[in-house]
């Protein structure tokens, strides 16, 4: 874990052995417990809140909101590419890259798997299937994922529009929005704010929304109908998109399932026109 404020405040402190465990499992689970209140916490580490209170004290901090802030900057050294990247050139390791990488992707791959939900994965399939049109948003990293929902529509035959990019919001906003759409929004991690924009948007207009994020806790996942997790961990560039893709194949093979016959007839039209031109090797 990078170097921060908080972790030489903890190494510091004068702590018992459960309060030790307890700040090393908040530490542990950032990713989740990044985003919770005192309240939160303290359930999530199954202690009273007034001994996560006496914790967040004995740490030298006079209130929450204190910890918090110190909290958030070794979350974001975690997860910003630069410190990520830096973080990786410094700390001990053998630089070997390929085993590095793949031993991180299984990683993310077994935890997508216990992250499964099927019945929501459903839901969300027939609410994709019905819609008139299907709108999906993402910036920065989510962007892999914003092409390749967009890609496997294009091949079912759905209605969908990509809006990516900073700005999105006003884009999104003059679209032709109407109710009953679904709006797929894609952020992991930081949570971009225009993405939760989005959604508080798509709910003005009685849409559906769909969060595809790394968390339940996140404030996207809080804001959206209908929320899908697959882990994004990164190694050293930036957070990995492998578990998220897997994610939204399941889902597209699901909807092109829903669809039936509609999606049967756009792909044979699509392998006539492909055909026609003689593009393929074989």
């Amino acid at each position: 874990m990078p170097n921060s404020k908080l972790r030489e405040i903890i190494n510091k402190a004068d702590l018992t052995a459960r309060e030790k465990q307890t700040i090393e499992k908040l530490m542990a689970n950032m990713n989740e417990t990044v985003f919770l209140s005192g309240q939160q916490m303290a359930a999530f580490c199954d202690i009273s809140a007034t001994s996560m209170t006496r914790l967040i004290q004995k740490l030298g901090y006079d209130k929450f909101g204190d910890f918090k802030e110190d909290f958030k900057e070794v979350y974001r050294a975690t997860i910003t590419p630069y410190d990520m990247f830096e973080d990786y050139l410094n700390s001990e390791h053998d630089n070997e890259i390929i085993q590095e990488s793949s031993a991180n992707t299984l990683s993310n791959m077994t935890g997508f798997e216990s992250m499964i939900d099927e019945k929501t994965l459903y839901e969300v399939a027939r609410v994709i299937a019905k819609a008139r049109k299907v709108y999906v948003v993402g910036m920065f990293s989510s962007e892999v994922a914003v092409r390749a929902i967009g890609y496997y529509m294009y091949r079912v035959g759905k209605n969908c529009e990509e809006i990516t990019g900073l700005g999105m919001i006003n884009r999104f906003e003059y679209s032709n929005l109407k109710p009953g759409d679904v709006l797929i929004a894609v952020s992991t991690q930081r949570i971009v704010k225009e993405i939760i924009q989005c959604v508080d948007r798509a709910r003005e207009e009685q849409m559906i929304s769909v969060a595809l994020t790394d968390t339940y806790t996140n404030p996207l996942a809080k804001d959206a109908d209908y929320v899908l997790t697959a882990p994004v961990k990164g190694l050293s560039l930036d957070c990995s998109p492998v578990a998220l893709i897997s994610l939204i194949n399941i889902l597209m093979n699901l909807v092109a399932s829903e669809m039936g016959e509609e999606a049967e007839q756009n792909l044979s039209a699509l392998a006539g026109k492909y055909k026609n031109r003689d593009i393929f090797c074989i």
